[in-house]
C-alpha cells in the first residue's frame, strides 16, 4: 500500500507563480546539406512546408543556443503561492548565460532565428531543507538576452533557469498563443570579414515566400 503523502514528507516546497511577457529563443546554424533537403522540401509541397519544417526543436548543423522558453526577465513579478507575497526581485542575483547580437556570422552557411513573442504563465518550485525558511537570497535567475540589430531588429530577454542556493528548481511555462517570428538569412562577407549584404531565405515580418535560389549566391 502507498503512503499518500510520502512525497509532502519527503519534501518541503513552495511554489513561485508568474504571469509575464516571454517566449521563446532558438538560434541555429545551417550548412548547405541542411539548405538542399529544406529547399527540397519546400519544392515538393510548399503549402505544408511550415507543418514539417521551421517549428522548433529541429536539430541543423550547428546549435549556436538550442533554445530557451520561459518568460522575460523585465517586469517579472514572483508570488509566493502559499502567502500570496510577492518577493523582493531586488535580492535575487541575476546572471546573463547567453547573449547574441547576432552578428557572428560564417561564410557559406545560413542562419535560422525562431522567436516567439506573447504571455506566459506558470510556476517554480523550490525544494528546501527540512526545517528551511526560504530566502530570496539564495534564488539565482540565469537569462539569455538577445539583441538582433542588424536585419531583424529583435530584442528581448527569457530566463532559462532558475536557481536555488545552486540547485535548478523545476519551472513549468505555459502560453495562449504567441506570434512566432522565423528568419533564415546569409551574408556576402567580403575579403576583410566585413559585411557586405544580406542574403534572406525567409523572413516571417516580410515575406510569404522562401527565396531557395538565394542559395546560390551563399554556397558557391
Amino acid at each position: 500500500m502507498e503512503d499518500d503523502d510520502s512525497d509532502d514528507k519527503l519534501l518541503n516546497s513552495i511554489k513561485l507563480k508568474f504571469k509575464n511577457l516571454g517566449g521563446e529563443f532558438q538560434y541555429h546554424r545551417l550548412n548547405k546539406e541542411d539548405a538542399l533537403y529544406l529547399k527540397k522540401e519546400y519544392e515538393t509541397d510548399s503549402d505544408a512546408f511550415l507543418n514539417r519544417n521551421f517549428h522548433g526543436g529541429e536539430s541543423f548543423n550547428e546549435a549556436i543556443w538550442a533554445g530557451s522558453y520561459g518568460p522575460s526577465i523585465n517586469g517579472l513579478e514572483l508570488i509566493n503561492d502559499l502567502t500570496n507575497e510577492q518577493i523582493d526581485f531586488s535580492q535575487m542575483e541575476k546572471k546573463v548565460c547567453f547573449f547574441t547580437d547576432g552578428l557572428q556570422m560564417k561564410r557559406e552557411c545560413l542562419d535560422y532565428f525562431y522567436i516567439t513573442e506573447g504571455k506566459v504563465f506558470g510556476s517554480i518550485t523550490i525544494i528546501l531543507s527540512d526545517s528551511e525558511s526560504f530566502d530570496p537570497k539564495k534564488l539565482t535567475i540565469n537569462y539569455i538576452e538577445y539583441d538582433l540589430e542588424d536585419y531583424q531588429e529583435k530584442y528581448g530577454n527569457i530566463i532559462h533557469k532558475i536557481e536555488y542556493d545552486g540547485v535548478t528548481c523545476d519551472m513549468e511555462v505555459e502560453d495562449n498563443g504567441v506570434d512566432i517570428y522565423r528568419c533564415l538569412i546569409g551574408y556576402d562577407i567580403g575579403e576583410d570579414d566585413e559585411i557586405l549584404d544580406p542574403f534572406v531565405v525567409y523572413d516571417s515580418n516580410y515575406q510569404k515566400d522562401w527565396d531557395w535560389d538565394i542559395c546560390d549566391e551563399i554556397f558557391k
